[in-house]
């Protein structure tokens, strides 16, 4: 499955199983989208930066592509 959307999406080339998503139907992950921007520069105690710096930490700490 994960092939399909690998092979059908060669612009997402080397990024995340997400990523390809995104580039496959779009329309299908605009919430997630809405909901991670929201998360990473909506209000709140830590800076986006702070947020995308914590993000990336916690993605290599699980051999995560980020």
């Amino acid at each position: 499955f994960i092939q399909h959307f690998k092979d059908a999406t060669p612009e997402a080339d080397g990024k995340s199983d997400l990523r390809h998503l995104f580039v496959y139907d779009p329309g299908r992950s605009e919430h997630l989208l809405a909901f991670t921007q929201a998360v990473m520069r909506g209000p709140g105690p830590l800076s986006p930066g702070e947020r995308e710096l914590v993000a990336a930490m916690t993605s290599k700490e699980r051999c995560c592509l980020f």
